[in-house]
């Protein structure tokens, strides 16, 4: 596993497992707010104006959020997005993620995706946070 963070003193209990280069990295991360740095790789252009396929960039935003509510059983269950502007390859997005309203179950995470100052994506992601692993669950209890 490769590490995913840069500077940050909170361990990470999610998404521990995933690779830096399809989901990108931590660059700050405090318990209100996260930062992270997502470079694409050539596997991700989808045309041949080397336009980075939208569905890496939703993940990579994705991946800010879910590393901010930073909870083991946790499961995105939707979410709002918009895609401002296209990324291009050789371009770096950094994301901005925040709790906008929190319980003990289920999250809701505001992030921005920047290129450069312009910002090209905005999305709310809504979090469930379960007791157990969701899928080794035993429904016969």
């Amino acid at each position: 596993m490769e590490d995913n963070k840069e500077q940050t003193n909170i361990e990470l209990m999610t998404c521990t497992a995933l690779k830096s280069d399809l989901c990108g990295v931590i660059l700050n991360h405090t318990e209100e707010e996260i930062l992270t740095k997502f470079t694409p790789t050539k596997q991700m252009i989808c045309d041949e104006d080397n336009l980075i396929h939208s569905g890496f960039i939703f993940n990579a935003a994705n991946y800010a959020a879910m590393c901010l509510v930073n909870q083991p059983f946790s499961v995105t269950i939707g979410s709002e997005v918009e895609f401002l502007a296209p990324l291009e390859f050789e371009q770096e997005m950094h994301f901005v993620g925040v709790i906008k309203q929190s319980n003990n179950k289920k999250y809701e995470v505001r992030v921005i995706g920047n290129l450069l100052d312009i910002k090209i994506f905005e999305a709310t992601f809504y979090i469930a946070i379960f007791d157990k692993q969701l899928f080794k669950l035993n429904f016969q209890e």
